[in-house]
């Protein structure tokens, strides 16, 4: 587990290794093949990855997968030492908003639209606190107002719901530090309203 503050779980497939040590030297190359893997709640399959290992040094390249109708791609930086450091980079397109919603949250509102997901994060350990990362995400062509989260934003700015569809897409920029998520920027666009925020939350 290269991301251990975070942590994957589900995990079905196989990977390949090859290596060598000399006592003073270690080695190693080898292939993921992941049927499917789950990471913070959300669910990847068909994942396909290199890993290029030398001593306390293992990195994850080139990952490829299949993400919610969408494509996902990036890489993992990790170090395996005495105390385990990561860097990890992930990015999603063009990932099915219905499907994510509806296997994620559990949640049958219809939702259509594309998502796009570009995350940074590097830590050290498991510890949240060490944590630190920032990322974007961003909606297309989506009736997002069914959903309950956007229910919630109105009812805590004591704002009038409106009628019929209100948003269509969604801009999030985000930041990750110690076990705090600090949204600087969260932009609700629709033909009729437009609502931008931001604020922060204990993860």
């Amino acid at each position: 587990n290269l991301i251990p503050a975070v942590g994957a779980t589900g995990v079905t497939g196989s990977v390949s290794l090859i290596g060598y040590t000399d006592r003073q030297n270690q080695k190693l190359k080898g292939n993921i093949n992941l049927k499917r893997i789950t990471i913070a709640g959300f669910k990847s399959e068909n994942v396909s990855a290199r890993l290029d290992g030398d001593g306390d040094k293992l990195n994850v390249l080139n990952i490829k997968g299949d993400f919610y109708g969408g494509a996902l791609y990036g890489r993992i930086l990790g170090d395996i030492g005495f105390n385990p450091a990561y860097e990890c980079t992930l990015n999603a397109t063009g990932a099915s908003l219905q499907t994510s919603v509806r296997e994620t949250l559990q949640d049958p509102h219809p939702v259509d639209g594309e998502v796009d997901v570009h995350l940074f994060l590097m830590g050290r350990g498991e510890d949240l606190h060490r944590l630190n990362g920032a990322g974007r995400l961003t909606v297309k062509h989506a009736d997002i107002y069914n959903l309950p989260v956007i229910t919630h934003i109105f009812r805590i700015l004591k704002l009038q719901a409106p009628n019929g569809r209100a948003f269509d897409d969604v801009d999030c920029v985000f930041r990750l530090s110690d076990d705090w998520m600090l949204v600087d920027k969260l932009e609700l666009l629709g033909p009729a309203l437009s609502l931008i925020t931001h604020g922060e939350s204990r993860m």
